[in-house]
């Protein structure tokens, strides 16, 4: 016995022209469908679509120029794909083809906006007359009336409602558009979901500026618009499918996608929280997917997703993203509790928003220095992880969190920056790195796991040897080593980012002097020819050839490219009055003065080892020199300081300062009653961490 599956029941089908499929009804982008998406390729296919079509059945009359239907159409109508609804009390719900949707009311808009903008004022009342019926035309692509009230006929999801408003539905010209926009605000620098929108729309626009702005006759442009209505409303044909249950309708989204761009993991994984739930829970998640949106970077839900796989469960591929996540994430949850979960990604989304945009301003400076230094200098997304599993394990800790984060600015730069790790195995490192991340994790636990990835030694080995192009990683370097030089002098540089008043130097420059009378300068950078030596660019970004150098004194009125014995003596050649390294404040320059009166290749490696010194006491100083140990307690400045959970924290003008984790106390040591104090308290005291300061010190 076979079974017997009443198809009827469950969706109807009809081949249909597009005006057929949508000018009676009201259509909503539901819950599980995904924001704009197409590109460039996929409008620029359409309209080339649009404009094929328009020859197939329209020709210009060789009398009058004007364009009119062909007697036998040269081609077959465009097959624009099936479009599958799904019935509501509502009105209908796109289940696939809101992209197709989207991009035919951006081109119905732009037909309604220049027909307007060129025709409405016309003179002659029979162009202006039928100007106003062309209108009225896209007005009822664009409106739907019930009741006597007028809405727009395609409703989108609340990210894209507003823009798609103020650029496609409501504007009947050029004038409305404009003041509808202004209305918007800086939605440009939004989401990219909304630079994307506009993007689309405004090629679109433009093209169809550039076909209409030739035809100089408001009669043969009307001509035009009416074909080009035409061929999109009855050219172009369609299957529509019409789901008669909301549940199957879910089911045929997941599998089926006809002409439009494929599903991406993040739209699978959004449809399945709706096939999972009932119906009193879609406007709850789908509220919370739209949150997610509106504070992730970029408005990049799948990356976010992605990340946040990567830091709190394991790693996933952005290809194995939905997989990974029904495997690992949702599981068998339902209703309430997958409702739940995704509250869960919400608010890890929000302490990402904190980390890197400080939102709520619950971040004290320090930490939030720290954040600019991985931003502005490291630039490196594949960060977050660690940003999101931190915030949430570390919440409301500060003392943690900016501990944690500053190993994980220097770990970045040792391992991606200075030994140039690849990519995909830094984001496993970085992913086990978060997933590690507890509660009473300290930073002698975060500093050792990292060490086991990048030892001190491997950075010693590779810095000295480290060539680097890009000047914001070289200024972050060098400023690095010029704050742990300037301790205890008085003396800085500028704050981070670096301003206009410092400059890179190369002290052997990128360009040598051409002219005849200079090419005796930097004589061993140079073949007989007088061309630079291939070991020239191996040598230029190398660190022992750089510098953080005042501005006028690196301008065109200091050293500029002149030989390394004019940079540092300020004899110029004509007895030129210029700055020199002798003007700088700065301290590498003070060592390359005391310790280097000429410069060659050798010289670059002999400068690069010592700068690597430098680097390495930087890693040290604050375990030798600046406090010790006795029997498990921390004597320092006269103070004794004892309590389980003590966290020390040195800042950059060499000032210390302890917080506790537990409620603590601190002894007045004047007459060294740490060993007092040690028999009274043995086994109280423990240090949890120990400063993360410099370029290389990962916490010991």
């Amino acid at each position: 016995m076979k079974i017997q599956v009443q198809l009827d029941n469950y969706y109807d089908s009809d081949k249909l022209s597009l005006e057929k499929v949508v000018c009676d009804k009201q259509l909503f982008v539901p819950y599980n469908q995904r924001p704009w998406s197409w590109n460039e390729k996929e409008i620029t296919k359409l309209w080339n679509s649009v404009m094929q079509a328009l020859g197939v059945y329209y020709e210009q009359d060789k009398i009058s120029d004007m364009y009119q239907p062909k007697n036998v159409p040269t081609g077959n109508p465009h097959f624009f794909g099936a479009f599958v609804f799904s019935e509501t009390e509502r009105g209908y719900d796109v289940v696939d083809g809101q992209q197709r949707l989207t991009a035919i009311s951006m081109i119905i808009s732009g037909i309604r906006s220049i027909t307007n903008d060129r025709c409405s004022n016309d003179p002659v009342f029979d162009v202006k007359e039928r100007a106003g019926e062309i209108e009225e035309e896209c007005t009822a692509w664009l409106k739907f009336k019930s009741g006597g009230e007028f809405s727009s006929r395609l409703v989108t999801d609340s990210v894209l409602e507003k823009v798609f408003h103020a650029y496609v539905a409501k504007p009947r010209c050029t004038g409305d558009r404009e003041r509808f926009v202004q209305a918007l605000g800086d939605v440009e620098n939004g989401l990219d979901v909304h630079r994307k929108f506009i993007s689309s729309f405004l090629w679109i626009y433009g093209r169809l500026l550039a076909v209409t702005e030739s035809i100089q006759n408001n009669r043969k442009l009307l001509s035009f618009m009416a074909a080009m209505l035409d061929v999109v409303s009855q050219g172009f044909v369609c299957i529509l499918i019409i789901s008669k249950k909301e549940s199957f309708s879910y089911e045929v989204f997941s599998c089926l996608n006809t002409t439009g761009l494929p599903l991406n993991e993040a739209d699978k994984i959004k449809n399945e929280l709706f096939v999972r739930t009932s119906n009193d829970y879609h406007d709850m998640i789908s509220k919370i997917w739209s949150g997610i949106i509106n504070i992730v970077p970029k408005g990049d839900i799948a990356e976010y997703l992605r990340f946040r796989h990567i830091g709190l469960k394991g790693p996933t591929r952005k290809k194995d993203l939905y997989e990974d996540y029904l495997r690992n994430v949702i599981g068998a949850l339902r209703n309430k509790e997958l409702h739940d979960e995704v509250e869960h990604w919400h608010e890890d989304a929000q302490r990402l928003s904190v980390a890197l945009l400080d939102r709520d301003g619950c971040l004290d400076e320090r930490t939030k220095d720290v954040l600019r230094e991985l931003s502005y200098y490291l630039k490196l997304s594949y960060a977050r992880p660690f940003l999101i599993s931190a915030m949430k394990v570390f919440s409301g800790d500060n003392d943690k969190l900016f501990g944690a984060f500053r190993l994980l600015v220097n770990f970045l730069f040792r391992v991606r920056t200075v030994s140039g790790i690849d990519v995909s195995v830094l984001e496993v490192w970085v992913g086990s790195l978060s997933r590690s991340l507890g509660p009473n994790t300290t930073m002698m636990d975060i500093g050792n796991q990292m060490r086991k990835y990048h030892s001190d030694e491997l950075f010693i080995t590779t810095f000295s040897e480290w060539s680097e192009k890009r000047k914001d990683v070289q200024f972050y370097a060098l400023s690095k080593i010029e704050k742990h030089l300037a301790k205890g002098r008085g003396v800085g540089l500028q704050p981070y980012p670096s301003s206009p008043g410092q400059h890179i130097e190369h002290i052997m420059p990128r360009s040598l002097a051409g002219a005849k009378t200079r090419t005796h300068e930097w004589a061993w950078a140079r073949d007989s020819a007088g061309d630079k030596l291939e070991k020239h660019g191996l040598y230029l970004n190398r660190i022992g050839n750089l510098l953080i150098l005042e501005s006028d004194i690196n301008g065109s009125g200091g050293v500029s490219n002149y030989d390394y014995s004019a940079k540092t003596t300020g004899c110029y050649p004509g007895g030129k009055q210029r700055l020199s390294y002798l003007d700088s404040k700065l301290f590498l320059v003070e060592e390359l003065l005391r310790e280097y009166s000429q410069w060659s290749f050798e010289d670059i490696e002999k400068y690069s080892v010592w700068v690597n010194e430098v680097v390495e006491e930087d890693m040290e100083f604050n375990v030798k020199e600046f406090f010790k140990t006795v029997k498990g307690s921390i004597k320092f400045c006269n103070k004794l300081y004892r309590g389980r959970g003590e966290l020390f924290s040195i800042n950059e003008d060499n000032n210390y300062s302890f917080s506790s984790l537990d409620p603590t106390t601190v002894y007045t040591d004047t007459n060294d009653s740490a060993q007092d104090a040690n028999e009274q308290y043995p086994d109280i005291f423990t240090i949890e961490t120990l400063p993360a300061h410099g370029i290389l010190h990962l916490g010991d």
